[in-house]
């Protein structure tokens, strides 16, 4: 389970980050990059939340001492100075470019420029990083990285190594 231990996890933490302030500072898409969608009507005031998990409130707290980080560093350098937040058409064209590997369809670009939540950004993400359109996208990724392939040497059947890579993937 190497790969699943040691090399996927840090894709969680990078898509943690990708919803934080600094994460999603550097997702720059032009004014312009989605077509008009109509929105549907604001939602009613959302229901308490329930208490965040532990695992949640520890990726919070690892995600604002990050930006810290970096935004010290950042403003250390001349000539560099700490972007804003990107809107929110921005992020969710690039969350999915970069978690899916393509752009959100009109009704999934209408239901989440229409929410009012305050934690969409974070949902988006939960969502995106649990749909099989992750795996795929990372399994791509990793299948190039990997050199996996049907046939291993041309004598070898390659799919449980296949299977294996997309398990990893959807597990972590």
């Amino acid at each position: 389970m190497y790969l699943a231990t040691k090399i996927v996890l840090p894709l969680a933490i990078i898509a943690a980050l990708a919803v934080s302030p600094l994460g999603t500072q550097f997702m720059h898409v032009g004014k312009g990059s989605l077509p008009d969608v109509p929105l549907p009507a604001p939602e009613a005031a959302p229901a308490p939340a329930a208490a965040p998990s532990e695992d949640e409130t520890m990726m919070k707290d690892a995600s604002k001492a990050i930006d810290a980080m970096l935004d010290a560093e950042i403003t250390k350098q001349a000539g560099l100075k700490v972007r804003p937040k990107t809107t929110d058409e921005q992020f969710l064209r690039r969350i999915y470019l970069d978690l899916a590997g393509r752009i959100p369809t009109m009704e999934e670009a209408g239901e989440f420029l229409g929410s009012r939540k305050k934690d969409k950004r974070d949902a988006l993400v939960k969502k995106l990083m649990g749909s099989e359109a992750y795996v795929s996208h990372m399994f791509t990724w990793w299948a190039d990285l990997l050199r996996a392939k049907t046939r291993l040497q041309d004598r070898y059947d390659g799919t449980p190594y296949i299977d294996w890579i997309k398990t990893s993937i959807r597990e972590n």
